[in-house]
């Protein structure tokens, strides 16, 4: 929409709506979750996450059941 007029006292404004249509679509995604297959006691256990394709946007975080999370960054497939 627009106004015209020059002030506040004479001010005309334009009826035509402004219209704004978006549309946005829900795509499924896929994030597998692998470990270390063998850690000797006391070792350390390392999850990655990977998507099948690098990531756009923003990165995704993969939050597991301990409250670890991972990130995987924006251009990467994986993450630890």
């Amino acid at each position: 929409t627009n106004a015209s007029g020059g002030n506040f006292e004479s001010l005309a404004i334009n009826s035509t709506p402004a219209v704004t249509n978006v549309t946005d679509t829900m795509d499924t995604s896929t994030v597998n979750l692998t470990a270390t297959p063998s850690v000797a006691e006391g070792g350390t256990i390392v999850y990655t996450a990977t998507v099948g394709a690098p990531v756009t946007g923003s990165p995704v975080i993969v939050s597991l059941a301990n409250g670890q999370t991972i990130t995987i960054p924006v251009g990467q497939s994986s993450g630890t």
